[in-house]
């Protein structure tokens, strides 16, 4: 969902500034999603 967000305010000219917050939130959600991932393969 973040990466989403942060491509469409790329896309209506939002400076890179502002969108570097949803860029990290996508990051941080994908590490988790890994995590979990991760913990459930080795289960």
């Amino acid at each position: 969902m973040w990466c989403a967000i942060a491509l469409g305010a790329l896309v209506r000219g939002c400076p890179v500034e502002h969108v570097e917050s949803y860029v990290d939130l996508a990051q941080e959600s994908l590490a988790t999603f890994r995590d979990q991932a991760n913990l459930d393969t080795a289960r």
